[in-house]
């Protein structure tokens, strides 16, 4: 049994495969087994790997990726919180909403809500939801 830590590039490049793809496939169904399948390593091991090289379990690195490329999606004011959500392989809006909270603190819409104060606070004026005015008055720019 290696060392912690100490594993071979041979277990870090096949790890290192399962990364890359959830990284492309995260709005696919993905599950551990699926990974171990595909990537042809020990299950214990494969676990033990991922979680050294990424600092979380399958799913909840799945979750960290879903969350993450969420977050860029919300700044579409043209797609509801629930096509987010869905675009992102999660069920339904409430689980979306439920794991985006537990990993951020806040609700997807409340999220929203301060990305709108922001704007507002440099001077953005919202015109409709594909379209935004900067304003010339700008808070930062009187001082």
């Amino acid at each position: 049994m290696p060392l912690k830590g100490a594993y071979t590039p041979y277990e870090t490049a096949q790890v290192q495969k399962a990364i890359d793809y959830i990284d492309k496939h995260h709005t696919e169904n993905i599950s551990a087994d699926a990974l171990v399948e595909e990537v042809r390593l020990d299950r214990k091991l494969f676990l033990r790997v991922f979680v050294f090289m990424t600092g979380f379990t399958v799913h909840n690195y799945l979750l960290k990726v879903r969350i993450d490329r969420a977050i860029e999606d919300l700044e579409d004011f043209s797609l509801t919180v629930e096509q987010v959500a869905y675009r992102h392989g999660f069920c339904s809006g409430s689980h979306f909403t439920k794991n985006f909270k537990e990993r951020t603190g806040v609700r997807p819409t409340d999220y929203r809500y301060q990305l709108i104060m922001d704007k507002q606070r440099i001077g953005v004026t919202m015109i409709s939801s594909d379209r935004i005015k900067i304003s010339l008055e700008c808070a930062e720019m009187s001082k």
